[in-house]
């Protein structure tokens, strides 16, 4: 739709930089695994050896964090959100004939903002759920129960690297931080200039709810929007009130997003629906 067009190109670029992202990890879960398995020559792995193997896993716990971000791990993340500050500027690009020039600088700073808030999540926080915690309990659980060093490796693989969980946690967890980022500072821009008119953006996707499907290119006045934190649908987040549906949209995991827009745009795609 040509008056959408910039934020059609930064949904664009949005979806391009999480698949990127994506098969980077998918890379970094290969090279960590491959780290992990120099490091081990260190485990005997023996009925005589348990207790000092024991001692061995439980001191890998500390260097793991680093030996991920040795995998490419934290530079992946760099990149990803580097990538969304130019998004951003593609949504500000949308908005400047409706005055956003005067608001250019603290936009830009809260949006820095709310992207370093992701990446403390994604740096700091989430590599213990998706990779060191599960490595160290199967280490640990290894030795206890007396694995031979094959059969150790063979399953650390199979959960670090087939069975891609680790790089898929990391993904759809940057996925839903992003897009809710995206929804929101869309948001936020819209009513700085006060627009209370919005088009329901998105593609239809395999798993696209129904909910969303029956929005997707359609326009809506603000309070028609509020009104749908009365609805019960699948993947509704719980809790959603008539402030946060704009940037929660379909739930968990939607990739839709509720463009502000003026009030003359909504009423010409109005009468095109």
């Amino acid at each position: 739709m040509e008056e959408l067009e910039l934020l059609e190109v930064a949904e664009t670029k949005q979806e391009k930089l999480l698949t990127t992202f994506l098969a980077n990890i998918k890379k970094v879960a290969r090279a960590f695994m491959d780290s992990i398995i120099d490091i081990m020559d260190d485990l005997e792995m023996k009925s005589t050896t348990r207790m000092q193997d024991w001692q061995t896993v439980t001191r890998y716990r500390l260097i793991l964090r680093t030996v991920l971000a040795n995998a490419g791990y934290d530079v992946s993340v760099e990149a990803l959100l580097k990538g969304m500050t130019e998004v951003s500027i593609s949504i500000e690009s949308y908005y400047e004939p409706y005055g956003m020039s005067k608001y250019s600088d603290f936009f830009h700073t809260a949006g820095q903002q709310a992207l370093d808030r992701v990446k403390t999540q994604l740096i700091d926080v989430i590599p213990e759920t998706a990779f060191i915690e599960p490595v160290s309990q199967a280490l640990e659980n290894a030795v206890m129960r007396g694995q031979s060093l094959p059969d150790m490796r063979r399953q650390l693989k199979e959960i670090v690297v087939e069975s891609e969980l680790p790089a898929n946690y990391v993904y759809n967890q940057a996925k839903q931080s992003l897009w809710m980022f995206h929804r929101n500072y869309s948001g936020s821009i819209g009513t700085a200039l006060d627009l209370k008119h919005f088009y329901y953006d998105g593609v239809a996707v395999q798993h696209s709810r129904g909910f969303c499907l029956k929005r997707k290119g359609k326009v809506f006045t603000k309070e028609e929007v509020e009104e749908w934190v009365k609805e019960d649908w699948q993947g509704k987040i719980p809790g959603t009130t008539k402030e946060s549906i704009f940037w929660l949209c379909g739930g968990y995991n939607c990739i839709d997003v509720l463009r502000p827009i003026t009030e003359q745009l909504y009423k010409r795609l109005k009468n095109n629906n």
